[in-house]
C-alpha cells in the first residue's frame, strides 16, 4: 500500500525500476503493464531524436510557465537561449556527458557565481526531468559543480576609444543621445533613467533625484536597493 491511500505496483524496464499506481492492487498492476508497454513500444525511438533545446523548451512551458515568477521565469528562457542551446541545442539529448556540461560551466567561468549558480540549476532541472521521463538513463548534471572564478570581478571602466564612441553616437542621435549621456556623467542605470521625469532634474541646483526603476515585467517600482535612492549632480 503507497501513501495516501494508493496502491503500487512496480517492474523494471531499462535497469531502472519503475512504478505505476491505482486506487486498488489490480488497477496499479494494469497501470503497470500499460506504463511498462508504452515504455517498449515508444520510449526508444523517441529518445533516439529528442535535442536538448526541444526538451529544454517543452520544460520550460510544462514545468515552469505560470508555476515561478515573471522575473525568474525570463532569467531561466534566457539562460535557455543564451547558453544551452548555444552550446549543446542541436544535440541529442541522450548523447550529453557530465563532461559537456562541465564544459559548459567552465565557459562561464568568468561570470558572477549568482549567475553560475543559477545557469547550473537550469541545468540540472533539465536534465532530472528528462530522467524522470525516461529519455535519458543518467542525469549527466549530478556531480556538476560551479566553475572557479577566473576574475573576483567582470566589471571595468569604459575605454578611451569606448568613451569616444558613445558621445559619438549621443552627438548624431539628440532625442535618445540624452538616454546615454545620464548614464555616462550620472551612473545611472537604463532601467533608472527609462523612468525619469523632468520634474526629477533640480535646474536650480543642477541636481537629479533618482527615485524609481523599471522592473524586469516592465512595471515601474522602487531603485535596485535603498541606496539607489539618491541625488546626482549633473556636470554641465
Amino acid at each position: 500500500m503507497a501513501r495516501q491511500g494508493t496502491y503500487t505496483s512496480t517492474f523494471t524496464y531499462g535497469g531502472k525500476r519503475h512504478y505505476a499506481y491505482g486506487a486498488s492492487p489490480e488497477e496499479a498492476k494494469a497501470n503497470a503493464i500499460r506504463k511498462q508497454t508504452k515504455l517498449e513500444l515508444g520510449v526508444k525511438e523517441y529518445k533516439s531524436r529528442v535535442t536538448v533545446s526541444e526538451w529544454a523548451n517543452k520544460w520550460l512551458a510544462d514545468y515552469k510557465d505560470n508555476t515561478v515568477g515573471l522575473k525568474w521565469q525570463k532569467q531561466m528562457k534566457a539562460i535557455v537561449e543564451n547558453q544551452i542551446e548555444e552550446n549543446i541545442g542541436d544535440r541529442l539529448i541522450t548523447s550529453v556527458k557530465p563532461s559537456d556540461i562541465q564544459k559548459i560551466m567552465n565557459q562561464y567561468a568568468d561570470m558572477s557565481d549568482s549567475f553560475q549558480k543559477k545557469l547550473l540549476l537550469v541545468l540540472r532541472q533539465i536534465f532530472a526531468t528528462a530522467e524522470e521521463n525516461d529519455l535519458i538513463d543518467k542525469n549527466p548534471t549530478r556531480r556538476i559543480k560551479t566553475a572557479p572564478r577566473r576574475s573576483n570581478s567582470r566589471t571595468r571602466p569604459i575605454t578611451a576609444e569606448e568613451r569616444k564612441l558613445t558621445l559619438k553616437i549621443a552627438d548624431e542621435n539628440l532625442s535618445d543621445g540624452i538616454f546615454f549621456l545620464l548614464m555616462l556623467y550620472c551612473g545611472c542605470r537604463p532601467q533608472e533613467v527609462s523612468r525619469l521625469k523632468m520634474s526629477d532634474y533640480d535646474a536650480e541646483t543642477k541636481t537629479l533625484h533618482i527615485r524609481r526603476a523599471r522592473k524586469a515585467d516592465g512595471s515601474t517600482g522602487s531603485t535596485k536597493s535603498l541606496s539607489g535612492i539618491r541625488d546626482v549632480p549633473v556636470p554641465d
